[in-house]
């Protein structure tokens, strides 16, 4: 796509962020056709990675039972634009 690569530092700060807008922070992109482009090949490459990377931590199974017993309902929120095929259900 003819960018370079960004240095970890220039990503930690827009952790959280939208992915409209980390684009155009790390890239300076305002085009929003650009941002869209840029969004959907983020979007395929997360798709053929993501879920082999994602993981559970230890204690989180033990910590959802706890909270599904006092009746909470719990839900992720996340920044991945749906719909994502690799959904992860505990």
């Amino acid at each position: 796509m003819g960018l370079s690569e960004v240095a970890p530092e220039a990503v930690y700060p827009t952790i959280g962020l939208s992915l409209r807008e980390t684009f155009r922070r790390l890239t300076g992109e305002r085009s929003n056709g650009k941002i869209e482009e840029l969004i959907g090949f983020y979007v395929e490459r997360a798709d053929q990675v993501m879920l082999d990377r994602t993981f559970i931590l230890p204690p989180v199974p033990r910590t959802v039972a706890a909270l599904k017993r006092r009746g909470l309902v719990l839900r992720v929120v996340h920044q991945v634009p749906l719909p994502h095929r690799g959904c992860v259900q505990a």
